[in-house]
């Protein structure tokens, strides 16, 4: 009984001592407008703490007034560890811009020029270079009528849709 009780203390403390780090990637074709609409939902937090690390810049994301650098560290590191693959050919991503929600982070990204889709490949290491191995990437893509969404959980680094 109180080998099982030790146990159950253990496995309490681990989990507090190593918490998940997970971000949401959610991609939506709205071929009416030839575009692929990105958003990069990340805990502020995590974000803040892999920009301070890679960059050694003074990071503060919260607030009412996101200052242009704090945009530009965004932005570097967003397409940095993002990129797409749509229909067997690179993309360039647009970056939009970013804005906080709460405790996180979401920033958007548009791919222009996509009228349709048949299948997206995704790189994605975001955080990778911070938590690597508790980070699970969450992804939704929404395509043709179709909802398909996978987990991309750090050493693996790519997610392939087909429509």
């Amino acid at each position: 009984m109180a080998i099982s009780m030790v146990s159950l203390v253990l496995q309490a403390l681990i989990g507090i001592l190593h918490p998940l780090y997970v971000s949401l990637t959610d991609i939506h074709h709205n071929p009416k407008e030839k575009i692929v609409e990105v958003s990069v939902r990340i805990f502020t937090d995590d974000l803040e703490a892999v920009l301070r690390t890679t960059t050694k810049e003074i990071v503060n994301l919260s607030g009412d007034k996101h200052s242009p650098a704090m945009d530009s560290l965004v932005k570097k590191y967003i397409q940095k560890n993002i990129g797409f693959t749509i229909n067997g050919k690179p993309c360039q991503l647009k970056y939009v811009g970013f804005e906080e929600q709460s405790e996180s982070i979401w920033t958007y990204l548009e791919i222009n020029g996509v009228e349709t889709i048949k299948n997206v490949q995704l790189v994605n290491t975001i955080l990778y270079d911070y938590k690597k191995a508790e980070q699970i990437n969450m992804v939704n893509c929404v395509a043709n009528g179709l909802v398909l969404n996978t987990k991309i959980s750090y050493p693996s680094n790519r997610a392939t849709f087909n429509f």
